[in-house]
């Protein structure tokens, strides 16, 4: 996924990951590296997982937002514009 989808906090890295009813929920990950705008997630997402990579200035938990597909590379499928 981009290097945009993930956070910093005081726990640690995360993201915010988008469930079914599209709200947002903080998801904890593990990032193996970085190269060149993109991150390989270790652990605490699935392949399918859809996360928020602009506009994250303005959620928090259970925020119902906007859903536009970003990324259309079926290899992906996890980034996604989010207007809240």
């Amino acid at each position: 996924m981009t290097e945009d989808a993930v956070q910093y906090g005081p726990e640690g890295l995360f993201t915010y990951a988008v469930a079914n009813d599209d709200r947002v929920t903080v998801q904890a990950i593990v990032v193996e590296y970085r190269l060149m705008g993109y991150v390989a997630v270790g652990s605490g997402l699935q392949p399918k997982h859809r996360v928020t990579f602009k506009g994250q200035h303005c959620l928090q938990k259970r925020t119902p937002v906007f859903v536009t597909l970003a990324n259309t590379d079926a290899t992906s499928g996890t980034d996604l514009q989010i207007l809240p």
